[in-house]
């Protein structure tokens, strides 16, 4: 169909534990829970995702305004907040902060 984005898709594998590997046809990357983890945890995981999405935007924005970017190093906050409803099922909000500087 034409004017309809692609599907995104990925494959989780248990690899034990609290560690899935997710992958897609471009690649994967290990996620992984726990006191003993050496990549990043789901968490990270979505928000490296978020900042990443919000760095092209800026690039593709700055690209656009005929700006030549020499450098760009986004960081990206998010504090996870966890909710109880009347029914004793939890609600995670994660909250995230990218501060922008300018010079």
């Amino acid at each position: 169909m034409a004017g309809v984005p692609p599907t995104n898709a990925t494959r989780l594998t248990w690899q034990g534990g609290h560690r899935f590997e997710a992958g897609t046809e471009h690649g994967a990357v290990t996620i992984w829970s726990g006191e003993d983890r050496r990549s990043l945890s789901p968490m990270e995981a979505m928000l490296s995702a978020v900042a990443g999405c919000m760095a092209i935007d800026v690039v593709d924005i700055l690209a656009k305004m005929r700006k030549t970017v020499r450098a760009l190093s986004p960081r990206a906050r998010a504090r996870a907040t966890i909710f109880s409803s009347s029914s004793d099922t939890h609600f995670r909000a994660l909250s995230i902060a990218c501060p922008v500087a300018s010079s």
